[in-house]
């Protein structure tokens, strides 16, 4: 009979253990079931080392985690916001592991920031704005708009020269748009009893595995900002900038020294969903009884490109936002491969109840589009 020191602890909620299931279920809140429901403690509050990476390969390694049919709704529901408060929303891939939550208390030691309802990785709005503002304060060259970081951003109280304020941007959580796969990692401290205790390193001492969860490489978020007043869309241009920037060279999340959390150019073009495709064709013809919101001249917005053409060829594509459908002006930009139905981020070059005229987004009709908000 094994004595009561190495009998595992019972997972919560449970009368017995052996009543509970050793794997995830496949419709279970996945960080739920990480951090609730760990068994790999002794009766002495011990984790033995071996029994950490054994917890963590009960969801890691396997299959995509999140529900691809609630992703979607939620990526789309947060866009349809965005649009409506004249924010932007940018699609974003992860071109190195990516953690989040690291230093959130967990059995295992390292804890791991899990989405409420969605139960898959994210990345908290208010870690997103450490971010820009780190990258912002230490790499913008313009001083014109490193002045302008506190009214951006926000600021705490500064002595009597600076009261606190609200920024003049929100900055919402980057979820990811579709189903991810997370893995196991490790960590090898050589001294610990130098960082801990004070003791001198030497090679005599024995390093410590840490195993940890990660997002493996090619997860796909979406990250997304908005003005919180009408003199912040002013600034969504800039806003813009230091994102991209932030995560392409410092990182987000945990370890991003070490060059964990590293995001690339947005992503491809993703296909229209059906939900999207059904939504567009609920939406009236008739203007005045769909009273559209209309996009303002220079917004990057969503559309659906469509198997109609214009008289000469070209693409037309539908605003996702409003349904209203017109011509993309640079056609000859489109890539040559793309395909009727992908969603597309284009510039809005001008906006009637009847018919919106796009730009496809270049580098060159980025910068235009951007300077014509500022």
């Amino acid at each position: 009979m094994a004595r009561q020191s190495d009998t595992p602890l019972p997972r919560p909620l449970y009368g017995s253990a052996s009543r509970a299931t050793s794997t995830c279920p496949t419709a279970a809140h996945v960080g739920l079931w990480y951090d609730k429901f760990c068994d790999r403690w002794t009766g002495q509050w011990l984790a033995p080392e071996v029994r950490k990476p054994d917890w963590i390969r009960t969801i890691a390694g396997g299959r995509p985690i999140g529900d691809a049919s609630s992703l979607g709704d939620f990526a789309r529901r947060q866009q349809n916001l965005i649009e409506l408060i004249k924010g932007r929303s940018i699609p974003l891939q992860t071109e190195s592991r990516f953690v989040t939550g690291l230093g959130r208390e967990h059995p295992v030691d390292n804890g791991f920031a899990w989405h409420p309802t969605l139960g898959t990785p994210y990345l908290p709005g208010s870690s997103i704005k450490g971010t820009i503002r780190s990258w912002a304060s230490q790499w913008e060259d313009d001083d014109a708009r490193r002045a302008s970081l506190d009214e951006i951003l926000g600021c705490e109280t500064r002595g009597e020269d600076r009261s606190a304020q609200a920024g003049t941007v929100i900055i919402l959580d980057a979820i990811p748009i579709r189903p991810l796969r997370i893995e196991l990692d490790v960590r090898t401290p050589h001294s610990g009893e130098y960082y801990q205790e004070g003791k001198p390193p030497g090679d005599w001492i024995s390093p410590t595995p840490i195993p940890f969860l990660v997002v493996a490489e090619g997860a796909q978020f979406q990250f997304a900002f908005a003005p919180r007043t009408i003199t912040g869309r002013e600034h969504l241009a800039t806003v813009e900038i230091w994102l991209q920037e932030a995560l392409q060279w410092l990182g987000a999340g945990a370890k991003t020294a070490v060059g964990y959390g590293r995001f690339g150019e947005p992503c491809q073009p993703r296909q229209a969903t059906d939900y999207e495709l059904a939504h567009q064709q609920r939406i009236p013809s008739n203007p005045q009884a769909a009273a559209p919101s209309l996009p303002v001249a220079g917004d990057i917005d969503e559309a659906i490109l469509l198997e109609e053409r214009t008289r000469k060829g070209g693409w037309r594509a539908r605003h996702l936002g409003t349904g209203i459908a017109g011509a993309i002006q640079n056609t000859g930009d489109v890539p040559s491969d793309a395909e009727v139905g992908t969603v597309v981020r284009l510039i809005v070059a001008w906006a009637k109840p009847t018919e919106i005229a796009f730009r496809y987004p270049t580098d060159a009709e980025e910068q235009r589009a951007k300077k014509r908000q500022a």
